[in-house]
């Protein structure tokens, strides 16, 4: 899932994949029509598991870069049995605990997902740019500590 950059910034990755990668584009990005009942996050996060719904597909790897990385997270906080893992890369909209991390808030709404990551019950791996311009990778780092067994990763020389 994108991130602000619209679909673009991800067709390299999908590109590259070993794997059937469906790449959509966010409902109001990149001149697309947003429905009118599509008022925040977690609805396009229940437009996503309606749409795996109807594609019938099961046990998939949702990843999520930046605000793709804040609707995956919604979207494993849904619990749809039809997602087997999530992979969050620098991603925003999750408030961490004070003191967890130094460096400047992301852009998006901080209590997106205030309290809740300890819900997910999917595998998660959140995965960092060192040198990422939007959030630091302490604030990655937070994020990862919010969800329950989820792994962490910084990769170096990357943003």
């Amino acid at each position: 899932m994108h991130g602000g950059g619209g679909v673009a910034t991800m067709a390299g990755f999908a590109e590259r994949a070993h794997a059937r990668v469906l790449l959509p584009t966010h409902p109001g990005f990149g001149g697309t029509p947003k429905p009118a009942g599509l008022t925040g996050v977690a609805d396009l996060a229940l437009a996503y598991a309606a749409l795996l719904d109807r594609l019938g597909l099961t046990g998939i790897t949702v990843v999520g870069n930046s605000f793709g990385g804040w609707v995956a997270a919604e979207l494993a906080l849904l619990a749809s049995p039809r997602v087997g893992e999530v992979v969050i890369v620098d991603g925003i909209g999750v408030e961490v605990a004070p003191g967890r991390r130094e460096g400047p808030l992301p852009r998006a709404d901080p209590r997106a997902l205030l309290a809740r990551p300890g819900d997910v019950r999917v595998p998660v791996h959140v995965v960092w740019g060192e040198s990422d311009r939007v959030v630091d990778p302490e604030y990655g780092k937070a994020f990862a500590a919010a969800i329950p067994a989820s792994r962490f990763t910084v990769l170096p020389g990357t943003r």
